[in-house]
C-alpha cells in the first residue's frame, strides 16, 4: 500500500515506521528527517520537495525517487547524508541543490548505493559549493575508539546525472571507495574540478560528457600512488586542465548498457530530474 502525506509531522511518522512502506508526498515539506530502514519515499510530481534534509544513518533498503531537495535554509550542513553503515540505497529522478556541505555525501562504511538521473546544482552562490563527496576523511575514531577508515566500503555507481550550475567541485570526490560514473553530464563551467581520486580509491569514468569543465577527472596530488582511475569512451569538449588515467580500475559487478557520450547532453537534460509521470 501506498502511505499519502501532507506535512511535516506525517512525514517524519512514516519515515521512522519500523514496518515497511511506499510513502508517496506532493508540494514542499520542511524539515529535517531521518529515514528508517525499507522505505520508498518518492514525490507525486516534479514539483514535489523536500526545504531541508535527509538523514540516512546505518539504515538500508532505502528509495528516493522523483522529488526535489531544497537544502538552502536547512539546519542540517548537507542535502542527503548516507552514513554509518548505510547500505542498498537508490535515489533516482532527484534534484539535490544548495547543500551547504554538499548535496549529497556517502561516509563511514556505507555500501552499495547508485544515484541515477539526478541533477545536482546550486542556486545560491556561497563559500563551498561542493556537490558530492564519498568518504569524508582518510581515517577516524569509530563507535568503539578505534581507529579506522572506509577501505572495503563506499561502492557507489553515478549514472545519467547532471552537474550543472554553480558547481564548484566534487562530482564526486573520493577517498577509499569504488566509484563508477558512466553516462553523466558535466556541464558546471567556471568549475575548480569535476571527479578527484582520492586515498586509496579507485574510479571507473565511462561514456560522460565533459562540457566547457575543468579538469573532468584528476588524481589527488598528494597521493597519486595510491589511487587509481580508468577512462574511457568520455567526450571532453571545450575542457581545461587535468584529464588523469593511470588505465587501471576495478570491473564493476553487475551488468549495465551504455549510451553514447554524444547522446549524453540531450538524455541527461530532458530526462533527469523529478518528472511529472512516474
Amino acid at each position: 500500500a501506498i502511505v499519502t502525506v501532507t506535512n511535516a509531522t506525517e512525514l517524519e511518522d512514516a519515515l521512522n515506521d519500523t514496518n515497511p512502506m511506499i510513502i508517496e508526498f506532493s508540494g514542499v515539506i520542511e524539515g529535517v528527517f531521518q529515514v528508517s530502514s525499507d522505505k520508498t519515499l518518492r514525490g507525486a510530481d516534479e514539483n514535489a520537495t523536500i526545504a531541508g534534509s535527509l538523514v540516512i544513518n546505518g539504515t538500508s533498503n532505502i528509495i528516493l525517487q522523483n522529488f526535489n531537495v531544497d537544502s538552502f535554509n536547512s539546519t542540517f550542513e548537507e542535502g542527503i547524508s548516507i552514513t554509518n553503515s548505510a547500505h542498498h540505497i537508490w535515489i533516482d529522478h532527484l534534484a539535490v541543490f544548495d547543500g551547504a556541505k554538499g548535496n549529497i555525501n556517502i561516509k563511514r562504511k556505507s555500501n552499495y548505493v547508485t544515484i541515477s538521473w539526478t541533477k545536482f546544482y546550486y542556486d545560491q552562490v556561497t563559500s563551498e559549493q561542493f556537490s558530492n563527496l564519498v568518504g569524508d576523511v582518510d581515517s577516524y575514531i569509530d563507535a568503539d575508539g578505534n581507529v579506522t577508515d572506509d577501505s572495503g566500503y563506499l561502492e557507489v555507481t553515478f549514472h545519467h546525472c547532471w552537474w550543472g550550475q554553480n558547481v564548484q567541485q566534487r562530482m564526486p570526490r573520493v577517498r577509499y571507495g569504488k566509484v563508477h560514473t558512466f553516462n553523466n553530464y558535466y556541464a558546471s563551467s567556471g568549475n575548480k574540478y569535476c571527479i578527484r581520486a582520492g586515498k586509496g580509491s579507485s574510479v571507473v569514468v565511462e561514456n560522460n560528457y565533459f562540457d566547457q569543465v575543468s579538469h573532468p577527472h584528476e588524481l589527488y596530488y598528494k597521493v597519486v600512488n595510491e589511487a587509481e582511475i580508468f577512462a574511457e569512451g568520455n567526450i571532453y569538449d571545450g575542457i581545461q586542465g587535468k584529464i588523469d588515467d593511470t588505465a587501471s580500475g576495478f570491473i564493476p559487478p553487475y551488468v549495465y548498457d551504455l549510451d553514447e557520450a554524444v547522446n549524453i547532453p540531450s538524455i541527461v537534460t530532458q530526462c533527469s530530474g523529478p518528472q511529472s509521470l512516474m
